[in-house]
């Protein structure tokens, strides 16, 4: 039977926990992700704070015995490891669309437990013209996961999907609960991790707008990556036809811990009305944006430009979509220009706009 990605990770999860014979460790796994959306305090699998979700996982392991924090009961079980898995680099996901599950097992992390995302490191995979090239795991993503272990409180781990071997030992050491042979396995696949990630780093540096203090970032979406509505045109777009708040998150996160510093997401085509348009709707993806301490978004009204009739074609072209044709070639230039002017001191960022925009002093306000 061929299923998709999702169900064969879920299918393959099952068959692992099977092989392992528990003898203490519990499955939670549904068939249907409404219920992995429920936070794990009321039987999901969804971790964070219960305003700021991370993304919901395919699968976890717990322990029958009560989670508590600080003494007091959270929840009925205690969860051991949680499991986000993806077979997108059979599907040529080579690129940031494998950013967009990287927030949901961190969730788990942050809590303190062991999360996993569980994919293939490398696969081969059909382009449309019929000939085969090779997808691999993305190295930003694994350098980020083994920091977020050394600052958070629990252990952030990628197993390959190909190895269930792997996956099965680890399931069964933990399921025997020794301490040294937790830490020893766990010091085994970081080291993995961390041999493919060295192997598969390019020898060239990334080019940011900046990478002192903190790290900036340019991305070229707009509103609708996180609303199917744009507020200011009072278009409507098909559900989920340009939607890219995962991966975008995925992006900062990522960046976030690769490079230990605080965060900066430079949105050139959005503005503090669409801030406060998206901050109403209270969107999970944006809300963590908005409420990471670590992350500030920044917009086209933060930025301060010598080159004011740069600025007025940005403001033109906020809007535009589908990025196709002539509108893709006018990204790319804006983008080139952007970045040339940050390099250059031409285009500064204005810490009163930003800071008068950020979601606490916003919320404050309208109270």
């Amino acid at each position: 039977m061929a299923y998709d990605s999702d169900t064969r990770v879920k299918e393959t999860l099952k068959e692992v926990s099977r092989n392992a014979k528990l003898k203490n460790l519990n499955l939670r796994i549904f068939d249907e992700s409404n219920e992995d959306q429920r936070h794990w305090t009321k039987g999901g699998l969804t971790f964070g704070p219960e305003a700021c979700l991370y993304g919901s996982n395919d699968a976890g392991w717990f322990l029958k015995k009560p989670y508590l924090i600080n003494n007091k009961k959270i929840a009925d079980f205690t969860p051991v490891l949680i499991v986000e898995g993806s077979y997108g680099t059979e599907t040529g996901n080579t690129g940031s669309a494998q950013y967009a599950r990287f927030s949901h097992a961190l969730g788990a992390v942050i809590d303190g437990f062991i999360g996993v995302y569980f994919i293939p490191f490398e696969s081969t995979y059909r382009k449309a013209d019929g000939t085969e090239t090779m997808a691999y795991l993305r190295y930003d993503m694994i350098y980020a996961a083994l920091n977020a272990s050394e600052v958070e409180k629990g252990e952030y781990l990628f197993i390959d999907a190909y190895d269930t071997n792997l996956m099965e030992e680890f399931l069964k050491i933990l399921d025997e609960g020794n301490k040294g042979k937790i830490e020893a396995i766990i010091k085994r696949i970081k080291r993995i991790m961390k041999d493919f990630a060295d192997e598969h780093s390019p020898t060239k540096e990334r080019v940011y707008l900046y990478n002192k203090d903190r790290v900036g970032k340019l991305l070229m979406f707009n509103v609708v990556s996180f609303s199917s509505y744009n507020f200011r045109t009072r278009v409507r777009y098909r559900a989920g036809r340009f939607r890219n708040g995962h991966t975008i998150v995925g992006d900062a996160l990522i960046n976030l811990y690769w490079h230990k510093k605080p965060f900066d997401l430079v949105l050139a085509r959005f503005t503090h009305e669409d801030c406060r348009n998206l901050d109403a709707l209270k969107q999970k993806e944006w809300l963590l944006l908005r409420t990471h301490e670590n992350i500030r978004v920044i917009t086209l009204d933060d930025l301060d430009f010598e080159d004011l009739e740069l600025k007025k074609r940005l403001y033109d072209f906020v809007d535009d979509l589908p990025l196709l044709g002539k509108s893709l070639r006018i990204k790319k230039q804006l983008a080139k220009e952007i970045l040339n002017g940050f390099l250059d001191k031409r285009i500064k960022i204005n810490e009163e706009s930003v800071r008068v925009n950020k979601y606490e002093y916003l919320s404050k306000s309208n109270k």
